[in-house]
């Protein structure tokens, strides 16, 4: 059942847009890394498969009218084979359809990446125009194009940034620095690898203290992640708060 969900279902839900997909019955059953990302290799390989098929079939169809035409004399005297072929090349190389499917190749490539490495799960395109269309005319009031593009290119940037900043440095543990500000006692936590739904304004309880987590950047070194956070004079425990367990060493 898991390789029915995985590699058939799961990569065919992928090429949908993400308005679609949430609205299937069948999205929580998938992995949608895994899945995203199997179906970015079957775009890659149908892209492949399909643009072979189209080159020999074009090629062998403008080769034959190339011969043809030389031997009628219509191209003139002299004309080679090798000529001929070369022609039909570039032919074929500027076909709209040969671009077309290299496109496909690249956004294969692409969404491939992006579920890989950025966790971000892109539909394929022409179905992506097609659903912004729907939304447009039905909901212009909360269409945003910009918007939305610079939010999903930076959101893909970022991703990919991290996830590059994490192969070039070993996973260490994280380095806890504890300082007063005013009547606030404030910790800073400098990590090698970010801290899932550590957002801003969390809760996170450390040992039998709560911190409020009050902002987070990234740095350059071996632990980019930074994070502060603030102690709180008392905790409400809830299934809502994170919690923190301290570096073996640091206990």
């Amino acid at each position: 059942m898991n390789f029915l969900w995985d590699f058939v279902l799961g990569p065919l839900l992928a090429f949908l847009p993400k308005r679609w997909r949430q609205r299937s019955i069948l999205a929580r059953e998938v992995q949608w890394q895994r899945a995203g990302t199997v179906s970015g290799i079957y775009e890659m390989a149908a892209a492949v498969v399909a643009l072979g098929y189209w080159y020999m079939f074009e090629m062998s169809r403008l080769s034959e009218a190339g011969v043809q035409a030389a031997a009628d004399g219509k191209l003139g005297p002299g004309v080679t084979d090798t000529q001929v072929g070369g022609a039909a090349l570039v032919i074929f190389a500027l076909h709209p359809l040969t671009w077309l499917l290299f496109c496909f190749f690249l956004e294969g490539g692409v969404r491939l990446c992006s579920a890989a490495f950025g966790e971000m799960i892109l539909g394929t395109w022409p179905l992506y125009v097609v659903e912004r269309l729907i939304f447009w005319t039905t909901r212009p009031q909360e269409a945003h194009l910009s918007q939305t593009v610079s939010q999903n290119t930076a959101s893909f940037a970022g991703a990919i940034r991290e996830r590059a900043q994490q192969a070039m440095h070993k996973d260490l543990p994280d380095e806890l620095f504890h300082h007063n500000d005013g009547a606030d006692d404030l910790l800073e936590i400098y990590a090698s690898r970010r801290k899932q739904d550590w957002d801003p304004p969390k809760i996170i309880r450390i040992g039998e203290a709560y911190y409020h987590l009050e902002k987070t950047w990234t740095r350059k070194g071996a632990r980019p992640f930074c994070y502060e956070l603030r102690r709180l004079a008392a905790g409400v425990p809830s299934r809502k708060v994170l919690v923190y367990h301290r570096p073996q060493e640091q206990k």
